[in-house]
């Protein structure tokens, strides 16, 4: 009782089967680890005390001799703190592998984390598909998971990730049939159309704005351009020709990184720019449309993540076959942890 609490909690609340042998271990005087090999708990949970224990200490945890060396220091230092981060590092080792959960486990202890466990298991999911490319959802992904990363930065990038879905779950806009102009020059600036889908994403997070999140913007009439000098964008703009008769764009917005205010230069640069589109003979209005949702898109998102798992749509998986309600549900629980604010130390 006094040297492994966390073995008597598991025998008063674990699996009749798996308590009956390692009473019977305790009482022909076995090893404590035999005791804990019994009740299917890893053995560094020996260092878990008293009041820290509770249900979460019978979740799936990862038990390799490397893992239980490098656990040991990343151990949560309050009681109550036990329960999620056993939790967090259930999820990690399941849905990602030892390492994911052993840099959960440090992360959990550095920050405080809000919400349950379904953020974690979202970014978890994200650290995943950036391991190798197991389909579409990996194309998304433009910096994946690495040890050294924050939880908030993981969580952010998480985010990007999942507005990104939208651009493979929803049908691309149909052309509109007018053409931009031929010279797309001005001075030192060059303007690049961005194509529907991982481009945008990139130039989001590159430029430090939400074109991750405009699938919905670019089907109802919006183009987006990046302004770049020496091949390096400084500004994006959007423009719209939606309700347009003429083949005239309307300048919706330009910004320069993190969405500041662009120079006056390229202010001037645009300017000159959209005045080379030219009138159409005849009128060709362009209605903006309404995104489209591809017929078994989102199931097709996660099957390799189920087959690799061996296990369909639900928790401990935070996908379930309804997009409608999983994405949302996803991004309101990841949201959170991208500002989740430091411990203090001692």
């Amino acid at each position: 009782m006094v040297s492994f609490p966390a073995a008597i909690f598991a025998i008063a609340h674990g699996r009749r089967r798996r308590t009956v042998d390692a009473r019977c271990l305790a009482i022909a005087g076995a090893s404590l680890r035999d005791i804990a090999l019994a009740l299917e708990i890893p053995f560094w949970l020996r260092r878990m005390p008293p009041e820290a224990c509770g249900p979460a200490l019978l979740l799936p945890l990862p038990d390799s001799a490397d893992f239980s060396a490098r656990v040991a220091n990343l151990m949560p230092r309050s009681a109550v703190d036990w329960g999620g981060w056993l939790e967090a590092v259930s999820l990690g080792s399941r849905i990602m592998d030892e390492a994911f959960a052993l840099w959960l486990a440090r992360e959990c202890n550095r920050h405080i984390v809000p919400g349950g466990a379904q953020g974690l298991a979202a970014i978890a999911l994200w650290a995943w598909y950036g391991t190798a490319e197991r389909n579409a959802a990996s194309s998304m992904i433009v910096r994946g998971w690495e040890p050294r990363m924050s939880l908030t930065q993981a969580a952010r990038d998480t985010l990007t990730w999942l507005h990104a879905l939208d651009y493979l779950l929803f049908e691309a806009p149909e052309a509109d049939g007018i053409a931009p102009p031929g010279d797309n020059h001005v001075g030192d600036f060059t303007f690049v159309e961005l194509e529907w889908g991982l481009p945008l994403v990139a130039e989001g997070m590159r430029m430090r704005n939400c074109l991750g999140t405009y699938a919905a913007y670019c089907s109802r009439g919006s183009r987006i351009w990046s302004i770049r000098r020496d091949g390096v964008p400084v500004a994006d703009m959007e423009i719209s020709l939606s309700r347009t008769r003429r083949g005239v764009p309307r300048l919706e917005q330009l910004h320069a990184v993190g969405n500041s205010d662009a120079s006056d230069a390229v202010w001037a640069a645009a300017y000159q720019w959209l005045s080379r589109w030219r009138l159409l003979a005849e009128e060709r209005p362009v209605a903006g449309g309404e995104p489209r949702l591809r017929r078994g898109a989102w199931l097709e998102l996660w099957l390799p993540f189920w087959r690799a798992k061996g296990s369909g749509p639900g928790l401990p998986m935070p996908v379930t076959s309804d997009y409608e309600q999983s994405v949302e549900h996803m991004i309101d629980a990841v949201r959170p942890l991208g500002w989740a604010t430091r411990r203090r130390s001692g």
